[in-house]
């Protein structure tokens, strides 16, 4: 009966997990997004003028990027932690929200792994790499692809 319900607790846990982390062959093969366009990162932003993007996502695409680069308030708490990590200083706020909201804890070790990655010599730059502008369920989002080193 224990094993039973841990296993309905875990799922209920589960089922409030707003960004559930997909498989990564399900993610390359396309049927959860539609493609708005594919774009270069070395030719800048000069990807808003490609005709395959209709004007009424512009703005959305707009938003997007600039998420990349909005960090929260220092003053906002994330976890029950006297003190937060420093983590939550040094990473956007976009991504924070997405960890916290694709784990079903405060996603503090999912947050360190991606600042050691982003300052392993051995993990390539996005300067000369393609990315894809992509649609699920109304929202535009991007998919990014390179190969992460082991750690």
């Amino acid at each position: 009966w224990l094993s039973y319900a841990l296993q309905r607790e875990m799922e209920e846990m589960a089922d409030n997990v707003r960004f559930p982390i997909y498989d990564a062959s399900a993610i390359d093969d396309g049927d959860k997004w539609d493609v708005l366009a594919e774009i270069d990162f070395s030719k800048g932003g000069s990807f808003l003028l490609i005709e395959e993007i209709e004007d009424k996502h512009l703005p959305d695409i707009l938003e997007l990027f600039a998420a990349f680069v909005r960090f929260g308030s220092s003053e906002q708490k994330h976890t029950t932690w006297q003190k937060d990590g420093s983590v939550y200083t040094a990473i956007p706020k976009m991504f924070i929200d997405f960890a916290k909201d694709c784990r079903v804890d405060v996603s503090y070790r999912l947050l360190r792994r991606c600042l050691r990655h982003a300052f392993d010599s051995r993990t390539e730059s996005l300067d000369n790499k393609t990315a894809k502008i992509v649609l699920h369920n109304g929202e535009v989002g991007i998919h990014l692809s390179t190969p992460i080193p082991a750690s």
